[in-house]
């Protein structure tokens, strides 16, 4: 809309030129290019109809004329008074996106309803809604002529109201509940709310070949199709697209809900959006900045469990073997766990934990995209070879083929869990990470800021954690009697 006046009239198209400028955003593009379904959300269906208004009068005073009086109703006063010099354009719009944006936070956090009344007079009416407000907001938004009313307000308050008018002789509508219905199987459907999935890897989709990344994903989209949400991937990395420039793209299609995923190590630990205007939920560790809610597994647990499996199967000698940059991608939770129980154990039996590769050069292992993820052969071998350990828990790419390559039998010479455990054939001990139940409660989270109207920063940030699950395994027979056993996976919540 709007696109004949611009392309024929200077006047309008420095209208829609200050518009852009304005709201930091190409509302000119929405209004001549849609989608539809965008455009007719109420957060930018405002401000385009108040650019254009402002384009066709500004269009009409070019011409010469010159309205003698101005009048308007609802959003159409915010026309009038900038027709009659009240205001600036810019001011007036950005009246009209802050009132378009607390409109749409009220219809986020409290849906409604609303339906006709039949056959009562003024005085019934107001009877009813009265009667009905016990149950929520409701009042009579509209006296459409003698004997039919239309109320409006809390889903509730108007549900209650319906049994009550039945009882004082309510007849429904039968245009207005055709009305209802058709918009709660249709045009509900068309503006399914969307959460935007915001990745920041090397490649769009470099993620999905790495581990728990894409397990992260399904269970954030599984999620969200229970919730009534569509998840919808965005990549940082797209070219032209800055970080400014995609935060005021999802704002302008009233994506407020973001869950901040997949950011690789080496992508920086800055993450600047207009954070006022969103609900942000983070999985894993990066980046650092801004603090948001975060969800993540409990890395320090899971080999915590793993330690205290062994040590109750009869191992005294426990190898730990962990790349270096999945340890910092963690803030060292790996190795945290790994000590703490350590701890149980005789200082003569306490070997060494394995972290590969060096310290230096960082590039080694810093650059997640690129950084190697198989033990070094020689200096394994060494590590092996000197402390002699009974049992390894590690991932098993990282450790299996070298220790083939070695000649050294699983679980003969040396017993093994696995700490990534994919396989549950009854072949492999380990624990199961539970990533898709991470992606899930994200979701989750983040459903639930959006509910509550809960935009910006959190003042103080939580970090729930995401329990693993344990599988005993011919990798790692008992040493003394054990029973085998699988927990449900368990979810810890830390302020």
């Amino acid at each position: 809309m709007g696109k004949s006046l611009a392309d024929n009239y200077p006047e309008a198209a420095e209208i829609f030129t200050r518009a852009d400028d304005a709201l930091g955003m190409s509302i000119s593009k929405l209004c001549f290019e849609g989608p539809e379904e965008t455009l007719s959300q109420t957060i930018n269906t405002q401000p385009a109809l108040y650019t254009v208004s402002a384009a066709a009068f500004e269009v009409a005073r070019g011409l010469g004329v010159w309205p003698s009086f101005v009048a308007g109703h609802s959003l159409g006063e915010y026309s009038a008074l900038y027709a009659a010099g009240v205001f600036s354009f810019e001011d007036g719009l950005k009246l009209i996106r802050k009132r378009a944006e607390l409109m749409n936070a009220a219809a986020l956090a409290h849906p409604g309803a609303m339906a006709a009344v039949l056959g009562m007079d003024e005085d019934q009416v107001k009877t009813l809604v009265n009667a009905a407000s016990s149950a929520g907001v409701i009042c009579a938004a509209n006296f459409n002529s003698p004997g039919q009313t239309v109320i409006s307000g809390e889903s509730a308050a108007i549900e209650k109201a319906g049994e009550l008018a039945k009882e004082m002789g309510y007849r429904p509508d039968p245009l207005l509940h055709a009305l209802a219905s058709y918009r709660g199987k249709v045009i509900a459907k068309r503006h399914t709310p969307t959460l935007a999935y915001i990745t920041n890897w090397s490649s769009k989709w470099g993620w999905k070949n790495a581990t728990a990344h894409p397990d992260f994903y399904a269970g954030a989209s599984k999620m969200a199709d229970q919730l009534g949400f569509m998840l919808e991937h965005f990549w940082m990395k797209e070219p032209g697209l800055t970080q400014s420039r995609l935060s005021a793209m999802l704002y302008s299609r009233g994506v407020t809900g973001l869950i901040i995923a997949s950011h690789g190590r080496e992508m920086g630990d800055d993450l600047e959006f207009d954070w006022s205007k969103f609900c942000g939920v983070k999985i894993d560790y990066f980046p650092h900045k801004p603090v948001l809610l975060n969800v993540t597994n409990n890395q320090c647990d899971i080999v915590r469990v793993a330690m205290q499996k062994v040590l109750r199967a009869g191992y005294r000698r426990i190898g730990f073997v962990m790349h270096r940059g999945w340890d910092h991608g963690v803030d060292h939770l790996w190795t945290a766990g790994f000590l703490c129980e350590q701890q149980h154990l005789a200082a003569s039996e306490r070997l060494p934990a394995y972290i590969f590769p060096d310290l230096e050069p960082i590039e080694a292992w810093f650059n997640e995209s690129d950084a190697p993820v198989a033990v070094d052969p020689k200096a394994f071998t060494q590590w092996f070879e000197q402390n002699r350990p009974d049992v390894i828990i590690s991932k098993g790419s990282f450790v299996l083929p070298q220790l083939k390559a070695m000649g050294v039998r699983v679980p003969r010479d040396v017993a093994f869990v696995d700490v990534f455990l994919e396989q549950f054939d009854g072949l492999t001990a380990g624990v199961r990470q539970n990533h898709e139940t991470v992606g899930g409660v994200a979701v989750e989270i983040l459903a639930a800021q959006l509910q509550h109207n809960r935009f910006g920063l959190p003042e103080i940030p939580t970090t729930t954690f995401v329990e693993g699950t344990w599988f005993d395994g011919a990798s790692c027979p008992p040493r003394i009697q054990s029973s085998r056993k699988a927990s449900a996976p368990a979810v810890k919540r830390r302020a």
